[in-house]
């Protein structure tokens, strides 16, 4: 079966699209034949664009499933120039700040924060992200909750973008979401989104050991038992606390043994 016509017909955010093709070039009784799929639309809030950045909010699922697990993301496209900032902003910014209202006996997990980008503004150093990046956050779904049902997941973003000035961000987002016992199929439209957030955001490795101390002169990091994948090229610290290192100042690496010194 050669495809020869796709077609995507979309009624609204989180409802039906269905998918056709030419089944064949030769046409049944003056009609040509269509194959149709119709298959769940995508889970998204309606995309707000504010302090030039798109943001919205995306599901992982095409459903949630009582005492699972749903992860959605915050999904932020920042205009070409712009930036918002990390968790810790360096020398200046404001990391963006989620306020979420859930069904009751839902609750939402801390923010899982992409690991950010050095943003050079001389002789500021701040942390943070452009072009585009992803919040995700996990949303416990009770037990209670009733297949059949559907729930509003919203949130109130605020964020502080900047250019050569900053303009801060606000915007509300609702996300709809059907409830159903069995297993929820992947949101397909999103799913690039979620299938990145394992190389974006950092994790814990427990067969690694790290020592810090202060010399009087600098904060030393010394790392034993990474590999050598991770030894093929530098590192650097991104300190939680904004008031522990100096954010500008040099970051020294060296290779020592099956680790590193910073």
């Amino acid at each position: 079966m050669k495809e020869s016509i796709e077609k995507f017909s979309k009624e609204g955010r989180g409802v039906s699209h269905s998918l056709c093709w030419e089944k064949s070039r030769k046409p049944l009784g003056g009609l040509l034949v269509f194959v149709c799929l119709i298959f769940a639309g995508p889970v998204s809030s309606e995309e707000v664009y504010t302090a030039g950045t798109r943001v919205e909010l995306v599901a992982g699922l095409q459903s949630a499933q009582p005492g699972q697990v749903l992860l959605v993301a915050i999904h932020f496209q920042m205009d070409p120039g712009w930036h918002i900032y990390w968790k810790n902003p360096g020398d200046s910014g404001i990391p963006p700040q989620i306020k979420w209202t859930l069904p009751e006996g839902f609750k939402a997990g801390d923010i899982e924060w992409p690991f950010p980008h050095n943003i050079s503004m001389p002789p500021l150093l701040s942390y943070g992200y452009e072009g585009e990046t992803f919040l995700y956050t996990d949303i416990q779904v009770p037990n209670s909750v009733a297949a059949g049902a559907s729930v509003r997941l919203s949130a109130d973003l605020t964020f502080l973008a900047c250019q050569i000035q900053c303009v801060p961000g606000i915007a509300h987002l609702d996300l709809d979401i059907p409830v159903d016992s069995i297993a929820p199929e992947k949101n397909y439209l999103a799913e690039e989104i979620f299938q990145k957030k394992d190389s974006l955001v950092p994790t814990k490795l427990s067969s690694i050991k790290a020592q810090a101390w202060d010399d009087g002169r600098a904060l030393i990091l010394k790392v034993k038992g990474v590999g050598n994948d991770f030894l093929r090229g530098a590192a650097y610290f991104y300190p939680e606390q904004s008031d522990l290192i100096q954010h500008a100042a040099e970051q020294k690496f060296r290779k020592e043994g099956n680790g590193f010194v910073l």
